[in-house]
This record gives structure tokens, sequence and C-alpha cells, in this order.
């Protein structure tokens, strides 16, 4: 994110939208969250939790 600072604002507006400024986004929205969610799954990827 630091080196696309433009994917960090997109990211940005998609949460601004769908959860506002009155709280923090939770699971639940994470199927109306589509580009933060494709975010978070290209980091899972590059970085897994376990070792093969």
């Amino acid at each position: 994110m630091v080196l696309r600072p433009e994917l960090q604002a997109k990211a940005q507006r998609e949460i601004d939208l769908i959860v506002g400024d009155t709280r923090l986004p939770e699971s639940r929205d994470r199927e109306n969250l589509p580009f933060v969610d494709t975010i978070l799954q290209e980091t899972l990827r590059l970085t897994p939790d376990i070792v093969l």
C-alpha cells in the first residue's frame, strides 16, 4: 500500500462508502467490500500463515 497510494485511497473510499465514519469495519462487512477483500486475499497469498 505504501508503494501504491492510489490503491490505498481506493480502499479507503470503499470503506467510507460502506462503513461510514461512525464505526470500524467488521467481518460482516467483508461481502460488501470487494476491493478491500481482494487486498486481504492477496496479502494472505503473499504471506501465508502456515509454511508447507
